[in-house]
Order: C-alpha cells, then structure tokens, then sequence
C-alpha cells in the first residue's frame, strides 16, 4: 500500500513538473496562447491540490500504520510476559 501511495506522489510531482514548464513555455508565447495558459494553470492548481491530499493520506495511513506496529508489538510482549510469569 505504501509503493502504491509514493508512486502516486511521485506521478504527480512529475505531471506538476511538465505543466510548469508548459505553463512557461506558454508566457513566452503570444495572445493565441493565453486560453491555453489559463487552462494549463487551472491544472496546475487542481494537481497540486492533489498532491497535497496524496501526502496527507500517506502520512495518515502511516501513522495508523505505526500504531497498528505499537499495539501488535505490545500485544506480543503482554503475551510473552504473561508466559513468562507462569514458568
């Protein structure tokens, strides 16, 4: 579950790229180019939106993760100290 969160974030900083230099690519050229500059930055903001909620949910599942780690671990050392007290 993790590769497939970080290999969205990485998809996505990667399309972020490509529509900046598309973004400046569009700057340099003339009026024609302006619908297609507003609409380049109206994706760019809609990516960059997602990328934001892509690592908010990686760090939420990572810290549920980590928790999950913590209880399953200290269930192990309750039951490995619960034989321990029997012997």
């Amino acid at each position: 579950m993790e590769n497939k969160f970080i290999d969205a974030i990485e998809a996505t900083k990667n399309s972020i790229e490509s529509s900046k230099q598309r973004i400046d690519e569009y700057k340099k050229g003339d009026e024609l180019a302006k619908p297609f500059l507003l609409k380049e930055e109206g994706y760019l903001k809609g990516l960059e939106q997602k990328l934001s909620s892509l690592e908010n949910l990686f760090f939420q599942y990572s810290q549920e993760s980590f928790q999950s780690w913590i209880d399953d671990t200290q269930d192990y050392l309750n039951e490995f100290n619960s034989k321990e007290s029997i012997i």
